[in-house]
């Protein structure tokens, strides 16, 4: 399910996996878990920080079945809206 941070917010990602009938399995190995845009989301373990305003996939790997599923995550600004004041001289 896709995501929406702001900017130096983190998450946690989790690669479920899955058998033939849809029950949840435990994973072979560890997933291992990148981003294919480190300028707006870095990976360390399973933590995910937004660090620039853009889009990235995050992906999780079990190396040891080779199950792999990828996400999207948004990163937005943590400003919402502004104010111009005018002042005379």
């Amino acid at each position: 399910m896709p995501l929406t941070l702001s900017v130096g917010k983190t998450a946690t990602a989790q690669l479920t996996e899955f058998d033939a009938a849809g029950a949840v399995v435990p994973p072979v190995t560890a997933p291992a878990y990148t981003s294919d845009n480190t300028a707006v989301a870095t990976v360390s373990g399973n933590q995910v920080t937004a660090v620039a305003i853009g889009t990235a996939n995050i992906t999780g790997t079990d190396s040891g079945d080779g199950i792999t599923a990828s996400d999207v995550l948004t990163v937005v600004d943590v400003a919402t809206s502004g104010k111009l004041t005018l002042t005379a001289n």
